[in-house]
């Protein structure tokens, strides 16, 4: 069986790339914190035709971080996050920006990331103030 990965067309694939290059600020802050994570986390992922944040294939864990942008973008999030549950991803969303990473903003993000297991629901949203 072919990878989910693997079957974003050209175009999803292009802009991924430019995603990666112009990530907003919340979420370079949130790559601070992944890049060395054992969980091996990919930025501005596609899986299938779709781009999420933050993927863990082998976990099987995406991680959005929404901001302004994601306010006119309701339909393409909830079809994306359809696709997410379908494909057995679990996915922590955090809503607000994201704080400079220090000690408490690492100990808050694992602790949410560990508790993925145990999540009855496949989405769960955290609001940042």
């Amino acid at each position: 069986m072919k990878s989910v990965t693997y079957k974003a067309n050209n175009k999803t694939r292009e802009y991924s790339d430019q995603n990666r290059q112009n990530m907003n600020l919340s979420e370079v802050r949130m790559w601070m914190m992944l890049k060395w994570s054992p969980y091996i986390f990919r930025r501005q992922k596609t899986l299938g035709n779709f781009i999420v944040d933050f993927a863990s294939l082998k976990h099987k864990i995406v991680i959005e971080v929404d901001g302004i942008t994601h306010e006119h973008k309701k339909p393409y999030d909830d079809m994306r996050e359809q696709w997410i549950i379908a494909h057995s991803y679990k996915m922590l969303r955090f809503v607000g920006m994201i704080p400079f990473p220090d000690d408490r903003t690492y100990e808050y993000v694992w602790s949410k990331i560990s508790e993925i297991e145990s999540w009855a629901d496949p989405i769960v949203v955290v609001k940042i103030d």
